[in-house]
C-alpha cells in the first residue's frame, strides 16, 4: 500500500435523493458505441506472419545496402589513415636513424 494507508476513505457519492429514478448515464452515445463495435467487427485485413517477415526482410536488405556502402567508405578512409601514419613513422624512423648514425660516426672519430 501507499504511504498514508491509515487515511480514512471516503465512501462513493450516493445518487441523488430521488432514489428509484436514478439511472446510470452511458459514457458514450449509442451511435458511437454502435460505430465502434462495427469497426471492431469489420476490421481491415491484417498482414499474415509470412507477409510481415517478407516486408521486414526487404526493409533489411535496403538498410544493409546502405550500411555496406558506409562500411566500405569507412574501410577506405581507414586505409588512407594507415598509409599516412606508416609514411610519417618511416620518415621519423629514418630521421632518428640518420641522427643516431651521425652521432655514432662522430663518436668513432673522437675515440680514434
Amino acid at each position: 500500500m501507499g504511504k498514508n494507508n491509515n487515511k480514512p476513505q471516503r465512501p462513493p457519492p450516493k445518487p441523488e435523493a430521488s432514489g428509484e429514478d436514478y439511472e446510470e448515464k452511458p459514457f458514450h452515445s449509442k451511435q458511437f458505441e454502435k460505430e465502434y463495435l462495427d469497426s471492431l467487427l469489420n476490421a481491415p485485413e491484417r498482414q499474415t506472419w509470412d507477409e510481415f517477415k517478407e516486408q521486414q526482410r526487404k526493409k533489411g536488405e535496403m538498410e544493409s545496402a546502405d550500411a555496406r556502402a558506409e562500411e566500405e567508405a569507412q574501410r577506405e578512409f581507414r586505409r588512407q589513415l594507415d598509409a599516412e601514419r606508416a609514411a610519417k613513422l618511416t620518415r621519423k624512423a629514418d630521421a632518428k636513424a640518420e641522427a643516431a648514425d651521425g652521432s655514432r660516426k662522430k663518436d668513432k672519430h673522437k675515440k680514434e
